[in-house]
């Protein structure tokens, strides 16, 4: 498989798995900012990514999908997956919390391979949506999840992200900058005279 991650200015990611064909086998798009507010459908349920909490959802059944969940020294991911058959038309979708979205919620409190049933309710109730993965039918979550529900942190973090508008006020204001001062050379050169 191919992944590609494409920067959505600073809003946010698309990150696509295609197969040799190109063609896309799952997708997922997290926020990078508040203002980045996207309503997705997952199946009959209707969520707002960065402020919807996971709770918003049912709870996913352990033994089948998740929760995933990975928390390192500075790297953090949380995933669980959703299947609703016929209303969802047969895809897999998987929400949780990635580390290269926003907000950021570490699923603090998993350790090790065991995590309590009270402790993940809690989580789920206090997290907020930041990614969703949304799977067709021919992938194997289980060696893509926790960290593929979003763009690996490593990749993106170094992305010089500048927005369009910033950079065009910045180029205008050192072009009008350069402009006077050429301007004020000039008046110089005037007053002073030519050099004997």
């Amino acid at each position: 498989m191919t992944v590609r991650t494409w920067p959505l200015g600073v809003l946010g990611y698309l990150v696509t798995w295609c197969n040799d064909d190109n063609e896309v086998l799952m997708y997922s798009s997290p926020p990078r900012s508040r203002l980045f507010r996207r309503r997705v459908s997952i199946g009959p349920h209707r969520i707002t990514l960065g402020k919807t909490p996971l709770a918003a959802l049912p709870s996913p059944n352990a033994e089948d999908c998740g929760p995933w969940f990975e928390l390192g020294a500075r790297r953090f991911s949380y995933a669980e997956e959703h299947y609703f058959g016929n209303p969802g038309g047969y895809l897999r979708w998987v929400v949780g919390m990635s580390d290269a979205g926003s907000p950021l919620t570490p699923p603090v409190g998993c350790n090790g391979d065991a995590w309590a049933a009270e402790d993940v309710a809690a989580f789920r109730h206090a997290a907020r949506t930041n990614s969703v993965l949304v799977i067709g039918p021919a992938i194997d979550t289980e060696g893509v999840l926790p960290r593929g529900i979003a763009p690996d942190l490593d990749t993106v973090r170094l992305l010089e992200l500048r927005h369009p508008i910033r950079v065009a006020l910045t180029t205008r204001y050192y072009a009008a900058k350069a402009a006077v001062e050429r301007w004020e050379e000039r008046k110089r050169e005037v007053r002073e005279g030519p050099l004997a």
